[in-house]
């Protein structure tokens, strides 16, 4: 059931992934009026995410780290990056973040192991936002904007919470939370898969990240 999960999703936590310095920056980010833009979540070479991923089905637990390895100026306002995915310390998937001024899109290209799926972020975004994801029956909310949260011992300031819904078809639908911050990206990501009578769910939690 696990790898029907990753296959019907294809799933994202990169995260993306993200702050200005090599170190983890845990002091509050001030935004001009508390909206969320591209500015806020970095996507550089070197960078790297790592995650606790734990799948409530089967009831494993692995490391996701996700590392951002080239980058190419399209010409047209935007930049594309490709990502490396490690679990358990071997390359599982290769994702490509396209990333402008608007917009933040983000695909895996294996069908198996991609963790964060085809996703979209509209810019700029705060408490109320909404927009039309990857998916004609695909929708984003960002619920509400929290001024701090811990997670494994780092607290990250502000935090906005972003939900996720779609009918994948076939009886399966689809719920994806994320909490993500500026300078840092996802911090967090649940995905509740459900069949009609059973439900399924995977969380990621940030467990360290380096940016340069």
């Amino acid at each position: 059931m696990k790898r029907i999960i990753i296959n019907i999703l294809q799933l994202l936590l990169v995260g993306l992934l993200f702050s200005a310095s090599c170190k983890k920056n845990t002091e509050p980010i001030k935004l001009v009026e508390e909206k969320f833009t591209s500015d806020n979540y970095p996507v550089k070479i070197g960078n790297w995410w790592k995650y606790k991923v734990t799948d409530f089905y089967s009831g494993t637990i692995d490391t996701l780290v996700v590392e951002v390895v080239s980058e190419v100026d399209n010409s047209n306002g935007s930049m594309s990056y490709r990502c490396e995915l490690k679990q358990n310390g071997s390359i599982v998937d290769s994702s490509i973040i396209i990333v402008s001024e608007v917009e933040f899109s983000y695909k895996g290209l294996n069908p198996y192991y991609s963790y964060f799926g085809d996703y979209k972020l509209t810019f700029p975004f705060n408490a109320g936002s909404f927009w039309e994801g990857a998916y004609s029956t695909d929708t984003v909310i960002v619920t509400s904007r929290i001024d701090k949260f811990t997670i494994n011992g780092t607290e990250y300031s502000p935090i906005y919470n972003l939900k996720r819904s779609f009918y994948l078809g076939g009886g399966y639908s689809l719920t994806q939370f994320q909490m993500i911050t500026p300078k840092v990206g996802i911090v967090n990501q649940s995905i509740d898969l459900f069949d009609g009578a059973n439900a399924q769910k995977q969380n990621f939690d940030l467990i360290d990240y380096h940016l340069n």
